[in-house]
């Protein structure tokens, strides 16, 4: 079992450790912003006002490097040879190649790749929009590559790929190549708003996940919503084959605003989405009788698209899903609750305002092992991801929390609380 590690985020002002990705030998890329000074493990990180940056932490919680920028990178992911990380914003940006890349949109994106060894810029890629464009999602892929996943309205350009969205906004996906080039793009939606805010490698294909408000098309296939009468939207799951073509596709959800916080796809090919269902929800022909407000679920398919399994996390009050990641056989899933929650044997009570949970689970969705993330304020665990060793989580907090043996204190501003943690399973 790998050895236990943790890195505090700390800084005079408002700062945020926003995503998370974690590799086979230990090592975890972190996206952060900062509105100053600030330090990560006792490394130094001071982007530019408003800006942020990426970093590689070695196993023991000392970054390997750091690499800050105007902007502030989102979503990250790992591959064998590079960290690769989502920036946004406005006109033109320094991301340390041959030229500024102009982000088009307001705002627009692109994909930042950094070599794992040094982080010098290996390539970018634009995502540019008419509108706007936001990267919610990114994943690494066995060939070295990436797919991304996030949302956008007007029409959407990667590389020689174009896209209209048919609504006020559609979710889309994005296949790169290790170098950067854009293999296929694909768009989701209707005449409302859709996104995908979730993507994992999923065999030779992928597994996505997201929402999408009245009736919506994935490359011709219907996502139907559970009820025609509501605006609110409904979760879906889907599985692509390499080229982007659709294997199948299955949406859930009930009469209220139900929301997808990730994909995750175990050894075994089981696909599993952490959901936040609010009310009774259908998740195809099983109705499913939340506990409170809203209850953070743990929803299951096998490779070939049969359900297999819901197992709801939650209380009497509103509890929410906030990420989840796999490893080997077994997943992890992170959500915040109010009041308290029993999850198996574990009976688990909000100190301050919502506390925060970190639960095991085997692939049918009964729970292994399961830690409570407490504080007296506002606590949340706002990404995961796995490796073979073990899973690695962004802890975010107001006025102090507690993960294991390790108590994080408050930070000088409510908005700075935030740490980095490796755990071995």
């Amino acid at each position: 079992m790998a050895s236990p590690w943790h890195a505090e985020l700390t800084s005079a002002g408002e700062a945020s450790l926003d995503s998370v990705a974690a590799a086979a030998d230990g090592r975890v890329a972190v996206t952060f912003g900062a509105a100053g000074a600030a330090s990560l493990g006792g490394a130094e990180l001071t982007p530019p006002t408003g800006g942020g940056g990426v970093a590689l932490v070695a196993p023991g919680g000392a970054p390997a490097w750091s690499r800050v920028v105007s902007v502030r990178p989102g979503a990250v992911a790992l591959t064998a040879d590079a960290v690769i990380a989502a920036v946004g914003g406005h006109g033109e940006v320094d991301l340390g190649g041959d030229a500024p890349v102009a982000l088009r949109g307001e705002p627009g994106a692109a994909l930042w790749a950094l070599a794992r060894a040094d982080g010098g810029t290996r390539w970018t890629a634009p995502l540019g929009s008419t509108d706007w464009v936001v990267v919610r999602a990114l994943a690494a892929l066995p060939d070295g590559g990436v797919v991304a996943g996030g949302s956008f309205a007007g029409t959407l350009r990667a590389g020689a790929r174009v896209v209209t969205a048919a609504g006020a906004a559609d979710g889309f996906v994005v296949r790169l190549g290790p170098d950067g080039a854009v293999a296929w793009l694909v768009r989701l939606g209707g005449i409302r708003g859709d996104a995908v805010t979730g993507v994992a490698p999923a065999g030779d294909g992928l597994a996505i996940a997201g929402t999408f408000t009245g009736d919506a098309e994935l490359r011709g296939v219907a996502l139907a919503p559970a009820d025609d009468r509501s605006i609110a939207p409904d979760g879906f799951v889907a599985r692509l084959h390499g080229d982007g073509a659709v294997a199948w596709a299955r949406s859930f959800g009930g009469a209220r605003e139900d929301a997808v916080a990730g994909v995750a796809v175990t050894d075994g090919g089981t696909i599993a989405v952490a959901a936040t269902l609010r009310g009774d929800a259908v998740v195809e022909d099983r109705l499913v009788a939340t506990r409170g407000l809203a209850d953070a679920a743990l929803i299951t398919w096998d490779g070939a698209g049969s359900r297999r399994g819901v197992a709801l996390i939650g209380g009497p009050d509103l509890d929410t899903a906030t990420a989840i990641a796999a490893i080997g056989e077994d997943l992890v899933v992170a959500a915040t609750y109010a009041g308290g929650v029993t999850l198996g044997g574990d009976r688990l009570e909000a100190r301050g305002g919502d506390g925060a949970l970190i639960a095991v689970l085997d692939a049918s969705g009964e729970p292994v092992r399961t830690r409570d993330v407490p504080g007296m304020g506002r606590e949340t665990v706002s990404a995961l991801a796995g490796t073979p060793a073990g899973w690695a989580a962004v802890v975010r907090h107001t006025a102090g929390a507690q993960l294991d043996d390790i108590v994080l204190s408050a930070p000088a501003d409510p908005y700075g609380g935030a740490a980095l943690f490796f755990r071995g399973e």
